[in-house]
C-alpha cells in the first residue's frame, strides 16, 4: 500500500510536468476523434443556435461537420452517444440546413451531399443534428437549449504552430532495406501554397554539422533526393510563416516517415522512400518552431516543484510507515458492498471448489513465494485477504526465477477515505434522497462521473497479450488481472487460461458472480470450459443474439430439445423451455465426457444495448424471478450481455440491492457500483443505466403492489373497504405514488409533438407522444410526418387520439402505412374535443353502409356494419387515389363509457379484449390501433386491462400499479385519473371472478 501510494503521487507529479510543459508544446489539434485525415471536435460547453455554432467552428479553423459515408456516420453516432454526460437523445448540430439541402445539395463545408439519412426538410428554418441513436433530426435553426455541435477540419497528427518548443518525437518505423542507393521523397500539403520552399540537408554519422544538398527533382509539392551513403538526411519545408523539418537516419537499412495531412495553420510533410521492404525500425521526427526559451523556463520550474513535493511526501510517508511483514498474501481492507451493518461473512459462504486449483496454480506461476497450502486456504477463507496486484499482473511469459529470495509482502493499516456518496441510506429515507437527486440533475450526473470514466484502474496484461487479443470484443473492456477468471491450462499451456470474464462481489460473498463478455465464435468452447470448471449452474443472459443488424452474441446453446449442439468436447442438450413476458427460462444439460451437470438459463429479451428497458416492470419481475431462484446457490452466477459491463453491471447491482432490501438493510447504489468497478471496468456503463437503477430501486421499495390472481377478488374488496370515500384507501395511496414516480422520474423528449406547427393536431396541448416511439408518417402532399400517436412496443399497439378535421388524412395514412387491419374506437361521434381552447366536434372518417367518404387523397367505403350488445363492428376499405392502392380494415366501436370516461359495461369491455386477443393470435405482427378522445384515458384503461390479463394467462402475479407505470414511459399520463385507475381494478376483478 505504501509503495503504491508513492507511485501514485509520482504519476500525479509527472502529469503536472506534462501539463506545465503543454503551455509551450502542442503537437496537434485538440481532437476528440482523428479520422479520415480529419480532426473532429465535439463542443458541449455552450448552447448555440445552428448559425452561431457554424461561426464557432469557423473560428476553430473548420466547419460544422459533413458526413460522407456510413462509417463516418457510425463514428459520429458513437461520439455523441459516448461523450461524457450525454444520453442517446442528445442532439449535436452538423453542417446541413434547409438551404444547403434543398438548394445547393452541398454540406456547409462545400462537400457534395452524396450520403444522407435526412428526411425531407420542409421548414426553411430547419437544421439538422445527429443524436446517439444515429438518427438525423431536424430542429429549428434558432434552437440552442441542450444542443451541442461537432466541428471538423483537416488535421495532422503532427500539426505545427507558432511559439512551439523544440522537441523530439520517436515513432515506430517501417523499413528493411540494405540496398543503396535509394530515393527519399519529401511531399508537402501546405496551406497556403505561396512562398513555399523545400530544401535538403545531410549530416555524416559522426558529425554534428548539417550540409546543404541539391534535390534531384522538385515539382507538384514533391521533392526527391537520391542518396548513396549512410548518415542523416532531413527535408526542410517552410510555407506561410510555418516551418517543419523531418529527419531520417540511414545505417544501411532505410527508414521512412508515415504520411500526414496538413491543417490550415500548418505545414505537413511526409518522407517517402522507394525500393524498400517495411519492418520496424526507430526514426525521429524533429519539429522546430519559435519559443524555446519560454518553454524551457516553464518546464524547468515545474520539474523543481515536482522534486520538492516528492521529497516532502517521501519523508512524511517514511515517518508514518510501520510495516508488518507477512509470509503470504497482502491484506487489503474488505468493505461490504452495501452496508457496514452486516459483518463481513466468510468467503466460504460461496462455493470455492477452485481453492486447491488456485493454490497449485500460484505455486506454479509464482516461484519463490513462501506460502503453505494451509496458509493459502486460510487466506481464501478470510474475507479480509485479497491476492495482491503484483501477483495477478505477472506476465506468464516472463515468470520470476525460482532462485529468487523469499517474497516479502507488506501491509499497512491505513484508514480509507469514505466518500459521503458511499454511505448507506436507510430505506425509509430513500425516496427523499432520490427526490433530491432528481431535482438536481447536475448533482446526479456528478455522482455518476465521480465513479470514473473508461480508463483502466488496474493491470490487464493478460487481456492484451498477443495470443489473447482476438478473444476480446471491445477496446478498453478487459478483465483486470487481479480478478479475472483463470481457466485450467490445456496440456499445461498457460497461454490457454484466458477468457474475458471477471469475478464480481455479491452481498455476502466476494465472488458471487462471474461477469463475462458474450462468447465470440473463437471463444464458445472457452465459455463452456469456464461454466464446467466453475460449476456454474445458473446463467443470466441479457442480450439477444442479433440486435439491430449486429451480432451481439455467438449462439452457444440449442434452441430446441430435439437436436443437441456440440461445442468442442461439450455436448449441450435443451431439456425444457418456458416463455414469460419479456424473458425465457431454459434448462440445459451439459456434458464433457467426464461429468454432466444441469444449468438453468435465464434469458431477458427486451433490453437495448447501452440503454435501459422502456418498461421497468418486466426487468424487475425478471430480476426478482432470478433472485428468488438462485439467491441461496453456493456456486457462481454467470451474467453476460454483449460486453459484460453495462447491462451486466446494472443487473448485478439490482440483484445485490434486492438482497439488502430483503433484510431491511440500508443501501448505497454508489458503493455497489464502485466496488464492482474495482473488479471489472465500466460496470454500469452509462448515466442512463445508473439512473435507471435508482428509479428501479424506488419501485422495489414501494409497498408490494402485486396480488396473486387467486386472491385478487378478496384483496380488491379489502382495498375498497378501507375507506368508502377512497381518500385514505390503499388504491388512493397507490395512485398518488404512481403520479409521484412517473411525474418526477420519466424525462423523455417530446419536441416534435410540442412544436407550435403541430398544435392543431393535438386535442389536448399537454398530451403529445414521446419522440422515441412516436409514429412517424410518410408525409402526404403539403403535410408533415407528425401525428399524435405512440407505439406501445411490447404490446404491438398504437395508442392515438380520435382524428379531427385537421388530422383525418393523417389518420388514414397511418392505418395504411402500418398495415393495421383492426381499429378500436372508444369514443362516440357526438363527443367533442378541445383544440387551442375551443370546442371542436370529432370528425368521422367513414360514412353509412355502402357509402363512400372522400378525405383527400383517400376514399373510405363502408361495406358492412353490425351491432352486438354495445359493440359496433364495421368493415372499411381505404383507397389511396394517388397510387391506386387499397387497404381493408375492421373497425370495432365500443359504446361502454359514460361522459366521465368511466366503464359502464364491464362485460362488453372484456368481450372486446377477448376479440383483440383472438386477432392478435391470427395477426401477431400487425399493430392494433386504439383511439379515444385524448389517447390516454379509455385507451389506457383498455390496454392496461389487456396486459394484466396476459400476465394472468402467463401465471404471473397481478400488478396494476407497475403495469401502468411501464405504459406511462411509452405514452405520457396513461390512465390519468383516479376513476380510470379504479376502472382497471374493476375490470380485472370481473375477469378473475368469472374465469379463475
Amino acid at each position: 500500500m505504501y509503495f503504491s501510494k508513492i507511485h501514485f503521487v509520482f504519476i500525479l507529479e509527472i502529469i503536472c510536468v506534462l501539463r506545465c510543459s503543454a503551455l509551450s508544446i502542442d503537437f496537434g489539434t485538440n481532437c476528440d476523434v482523428f479520422y479520415n485525415n480529419s480532426c473532429f471536435i465535439y463542443i458541449s460547453e455552450l448552447d448555440l443556435s445552428w448559425e452561431n455554432s457554424r461561426q464557432n467552428c469557423i473560428t476553430r479553423g473548420g466547419h460544422l461537420t459533413s458526413i460522407n459515408s456510413e462509417n463516418e456516420d457510425e463514428m459520429l453516432q458513437n461520439l455523441v452517444k459516448n461523450y461524457p454526460g450525454n444520453s442517446l437523445g442528445t442532439l449535436a448540430w452538423i453542417g446541413l440546413n434547409y438551404s444547403s439541402y434543398n438548394e445547393l445539395s452541398n454540406w456547409e463545408d462545400g462537400n457534395p451531399l452524396t450520403y444522407t439519412k435526412v428526411p425531407i426538410i420542409n421548414d426553411p428554418d430547419g437544421c439538422i443534428g445527429i443524436n446517439g441513436y444515429g438518427a438525423w433530426r431536424s430542429a429549428p435553426c434558432s434552437s440552442s437549449m441542450d444542443i451541442h455541435r461537432i466541428c471538423r477540419k483537416p488535421g495532422s497528427a503532427f500539426a505545427i504552430r507558432e511559439n512551439e518548443q523544440y522537441q523530439t518525437i520517436t515513432n515506430d518505423a517501417i523499413t528493411n532495406s540494405s540496398i543503396l542507393p535509394t530515393i527519399l521523397a519529401c511531399r508537402t500539403d501546405t496551406y497556403p501554397q505561396s512562398n513555399r520552399t523545400i530544401s535538403w540537408e545531410y549530416k555524416a554519422t559522426r558529425s554534428n554539422v548539417w550540409n546543404s544538398m541539391n534535390a534531384d527533382t522538385s515539382e507538384n509539392g514533391i521533392s526527391e533526393l537520391a542518396i548513396n551513403k549512410n548518415g542523416s538526411y532531413r527535408c526542410h519545408v517552410t510555407s506561410g510563416g510555418a516551418e517543419q523539418i523531418y529527419t531520417t537516419t540511414t545505417t544501411g537499412a532505410q527508414t521512412t516517415i508515415p504520411a500526414t495531412t496538413g491543417t490550415t495553420e500548418s505545414v505537413s510533410v511526409s518522407m517517402i522512400q522507394t525500393n524498400s521492404t517495411l519492418t520496424p525500425e526507430g526514426i525521429s521526427i524533429t519539429v522546430i518552431a519559435i519559443g524555446a526559451v519560454v518553454g524551457f523556463v516553464v518546464l524547468t520550474a515545474c520539474i523543481i516543484v515536482m522534486i520538492i513535493i516528492i521529497f516532502i511526501i517521501i519523508i512524511i510517508c517514511i515517518r508514518k510507515r510501520k510495516p508488518k511483514e507477512y509470509q503470504y498474501l497482502s491484506k487489503i481492507k474488505y468493505s461490504n458492498s452495501l452496508t457496514a451493518a452486516i459483518p463481513p461473512p466468510s468467503v466460504r459462504q460461496c462455493k470455492q471448489k477452485n481453492d486447491r486449483k488456485n493454490y497449485e496454480f500460484l505455486k506454479d506461476v509464482i516461484p519463490g513465494i513462501d506460502i503453505t497450502e494451509k496458509e493459502l486456504m486460510e487466506t481464501l477463507e478470510d474475507s479480509n485477504i485479497e491476492i495482491p496486484e503484483s501477483i495477478y499482473s505477472s506476465n506468464y511469459i516472463n515468470l520470476p526465477s525460482k532462485s529468487q529470495p523469499k517474497m516479502k509482502l507488506y501491509y499497512e493499516d491505513i484508514t480509507e477515505f469514505v466518500d459521503p456518496k458511499m454511505e448507506p441510506i436507510k430505506l425509509d429515507l430513500y425516496k427523499q434522497h432520490l427526490t433530491k437527486l432528481i431535482k438536481n440533475t447536475g448533482l446526479f450526473e456528478e455522482e455518476f462521473k465521480s465513479l470514473g470514466g473508461v480508463t483502466l484502474k488496474y493491470p490487464c496484461e493478460n487481456a492484451v497479450m498477443a495470443h489473447n487479443k482476438q478473444k476480446n470484443k471491445y477496446k478498453m473492456i478487459f478483465p483486470y488481472d487481479k480478478s479475472r477468471v483463470i481457466l485450467t491450462p490445456l496440456d499445461g499451456d498457460y497461454m490457454t487460461t484466458y477468457i474475458n470474464a471477471s469475478y464480481i462481489p455479491g452481498l455476502y460473498c466476494t465472488e458471487k458472480f462471474i461477469a463475462a463478455q458474450a462468447p465470440k465464435e473463437e471463444t464458445v468452447v472457452d465459455f463452456w470450459r469456464m461454466i464446467m470448471e466453475s460449476d456454474v449452474t445458473n446463467i443470466v443472459m441479457l442480450s439477444n443474439i442479433i440486435e439491430g443488424n449486429r451480432k451481439k452474441c455467438e449462439m452457444y446453446f440449442p434452441l430446441d430439445s430435439r437436436t443437441p449442439e456440440q461445442f468442442g468436447k461439450f455436448k449441450i442438450q435443451q431439456i425444457h423451455a418456458e416463455t414469460f413476458l419479456g424473458y425465457i427460462v431454459r434448462i440445459f444439460q451439459a456434458s464433457n465426457g467426464e461429468k454432466t451437470q444441469k444449468i438453468k438459463h435465464f434469458h431477458f429479451t427486451a433490453w437495448p444495448d447501452q440503454d435501459v428497458p422502456i418498461v421497468y416492470d418486466e426487468l424487475l419481475n425478471f430480476t426478482q424471478k432470478v433472485h428468488n431462484d438462485v439467491k441461496d446457490t453456493k456456486s457462481h452466477i454467470l451474467v453476460h450481455c454483449s460486453a459484460g459491463v453495462g447491462r451486466t453491471g446494472t443487473f448485478i447491482t439490482l440483484f445485490n440491492i434486492l438482497s439488502a432490501i430483503e433484510k431491511s438493510q440500508p443501501i448505497s447504489i454508489y458503493k455497489v457500483v464502485y466496488e464492482m468497478r474495482e473488479s471489472r471496468p465500466q460496470m454500469v456503463q452509462t448515466f442512463r443505466q445508473y439512473k435507471f437503477i435508482y428509479l428501479s430501486v424506488s419501485e422495489l421499495l414501494f409497498q408490494d403492489t402485486s396480488i396473486e390472481a387467486s386472491e385478487f377478488t378478496s384483496t380488491y374488496k379489502q382495498y375498497l373497504e378501507t375507506d368508502i370515500e377512497g381518500y385514505e384507501s390503499i388504491l388512493y395511496q397507490q395512485f398518488n405514488e404512481l403520479n409521484f414516480q412517473t411525474d418526477e422520474i420519466i424525462e423523455l423528449p417530446y419536441e416534435t409533438g410540442s412544436d407550435p406547427q403541430n398544435a392543431k393536431k393535438n386535442p389536448v396541448a399537454k398530451i403529445v407522444p414521446y419522440d422515441d416511439n412516436r409514429v412517424v408518417l410518410i408525409p402526404l402532399t403539403d403535410m408533415n410526418d407528425y401525428i399524435n400517436a405512440s407505439y406501445i412496443s411490447n404490446l404491438n399497439f398504437i395508442a392515438t387520439v380520435h382524428p379531427n378535421t385537421h388530422t383525418m388524412a393523417d389518420f388514414l395514412q397511418m392505418v395504411t402505412q402500418t398495415a393495421s387491419s383492426l381499429v378500436i374506437m372508444l369514443t362516440t361521434r357526438k363527443e367533442k374535443g378541445e383544440i387551442e381552447g375551443k370546442r371542436s366536434k370529432r370528425a368521422s372518417y367513414w360514412g353509412k353502409t355502402d357509402e363512400c367518404t372522400h378525405i383527400n387523397p383517400f376514399t373510405v367505403r363502408n361495406t358492412h356494419s353490425e351491432k352486438v350488445s354495445t359493440i359496433i363492428k364495421q368493415s372499411l376499405i381505404i383507397e389511396n387515389n394517388e397510387d391506386g392502392m387499397s387497404h381493408s380494415v375492421t373497425q370495432l366501436i365500443l359504446l361502454a363509457w359514460n361522459d366521465k370516461g368511466e366503464a359502464t359495461d364491464i362485460k362488453s369491455i372484456l368481450l372486446l379484449i377477448q376479440t383483440m386477443q383472438k386477432y392478435r393470435q391470427e395477426n401477431p405482427n400487425l399493430p392494433i390501433i386504439v383511439h379515444c378522445s385524448d389517447g390516454i384515458g379509455r385507451t389506457g384503461v383498455l390496454l392496461t386491462t389487456y396486459k394484466i390479463i396476459e400476465h394472468i394467462n402467463n401465471k404471473d402475479a397481478i400488478d396494476i400499479f407497475h403495469v401502468i407505470k411501464g405504459l406511462r414511459s411509452e405514452r405520457m399520463h396513461f390512465v390519468p385519473t383516479l376513476n380510470h385507475f379504479l376502472s382497471c381494478f374493476a375490470l380485472v376483478n370481473e375477469y378473475c371472478s368469472t374465469t379463475i
